[in-house]
């Protein structure tokens, strides 16, 4: 099942988004490309 997530925070709080982003994708780890179906 597909998964999305956004990080959001206050005006200038960049550095707090990316680095619960980067954690978040530690976990789950990262993008994985879609699955490729065979075609006959």
């Amino acid at each position: 099942m597909p998964l999305g997530v956004q990080v959001a925070a206050i005006e200038y709080n960049d550095h707090l988004t990316i680095a619960v982003a980067e954690e978040i994708e530690k976990v789950f780890g990262g993008w994985v490309p879609p699955f490729k179906a065979k075609h006959n």
